[in-house]
């Protein structure tokens, strides 16, 4: 199957190859939780990888285990794992669930990056948040609000808080966290709303983008 790939990849002067998903390209007679089998067939991606300059992508899925180490939770042998030079992945945020997470689990390179939010907007493909203050382990665990109004909640909160003009950021957490909302979907509902953050006197305050002009 390496050789086709190889093949492939020259033919069209590839620069990227996208194996979705990976067991449908691994030939006869080669089995995703066999170690031997995954070690071999990942051995000669490698070598055409390299051989070809060519980025390689591979798109799994998680199994249904709960337990264990997140490198350990993809199908097939950890081996797919041990080859990849960066591990990433991506999963619904508990606090909203039309937001998704990407997290980075391993980075042979360099640092792991920070994780991102990002939604999928209508009629603009993938629409970025930022960063996102989650784990790894937060996004494997974590249970999904089943109300899915606390960014809803949070948004209206913020803006009921900030109508009157600016407020200390400590005030407005803890305020929050009065309602039963936490530092993290308050700081994301800051985002999508673009609050500023303003300093006066060695304080921070929030305000609502349209009355920022009048907080200097």
């Amino acid at each position: 199957m390496s050789g086709q790939w190889e093949d492939a990849i020259r033919q069209a002067s590839a620069r990227l190859l996208v194996i979705d998903p990976l067991q449908g390209y691994l030939g006869n007679g080669v089995h995703m939780q066999q170690a031997g089998d995954m070690r071999q067939a990942m051995r000669h991606l490698t070598k055409v990888a390299e051989r070809t300059q060519c980025a390689v992508v591979i798109v799994g899925h998680m199994n249904k285990s709960s337990a264990g180490k997140s490198l350990y939770r993809g199908l097939g042998s950890i081996d797919i794992v041990a080859a990849a030079r960066s591990v990433l992945l991506i999963g619904r945020s508990p606090d909203d669930r039309n937001i998704r997470v990407l997290a980075q689990i391993k980075n042979s390179l360099a640092r792991e990056g920070p994780t991102l939010g990002f939604e999928l907007a209508e009629n603009q493909g993938i629409r970025w948040i930022g960063q996102y203050d989650m784990t790894v382990d937060d996004i494997l665990n974590g249970v999904p609000d089943e109300s899915g109004t606390k960014l809803d909640k949070a948004c209206s909160e913020l803006k009921r808080l900030l109508r009157e003009g600016k407020q200390p950021c400590n005030d407005i957490y803890e305020a929050m966290e009065g309602e039963g909302i936490g530092k993290r979907t308050v700081d994301l509902a800051k985002k999508l709303l673009n609050i500023e953050s303003i300093k006066a006197l060695d304080k921070w305050y929030w305000a609502l983008p349209e009355s920022g002009s009048e907080l200097v």
